[in-house]
């Protein structure tokens, strides 16, 4: 794991700031960033690391910030098919297949 990724996680786990960690695990054809690529997302928006910037990057922003927002704590697979059309007006220049986890780092209060 990339170090800058994991100093991240370590600084978010102790300052218990909820996060999502994105991983690539699953690329095809012509994707942005190979399997393992990571990208810590917060609440906020902001992010650390890269899964390859552009439609794809920002559809998985999105959903980490549903998953804070909605305190789910339920990892998820999404699948990103970077061929179709509408990818590729947006800005997309990739044809391939991408499969990413979504794993929120959200630490619950101790009762």
């Amino acid at each position: 794991m990339d170090r800058e990724i994991l100093g991240k996680i370590q600084e978010t786990v102790r300052e218990r700031d909820p996060a999502v960690l994105a991983t690539v695990i699953r690329a095809s054809g012509s994707a942005p960033r190979s399997a393992g690529a990571r990208m810590l997302i917060w609440q906020d928006g902001s992010i650390s690391g890269t899964i390859g910037g552009g439609p794809l990057e920002g559809e998985i922003i999105t959903k980490a910030v549903e998953l804070l927002e909605n305190e789910n704590d339920e990892p998820g697979r999404f699948h990103f098919d970077l061929s179709n059309q509408d990818v590729a007006s947006a800005g997309g220049v990739c044809g391939g297949q991408v499969e990413v986890f979504l794993e929120p780092l959200i630490l619950k209060e101790e009762s």
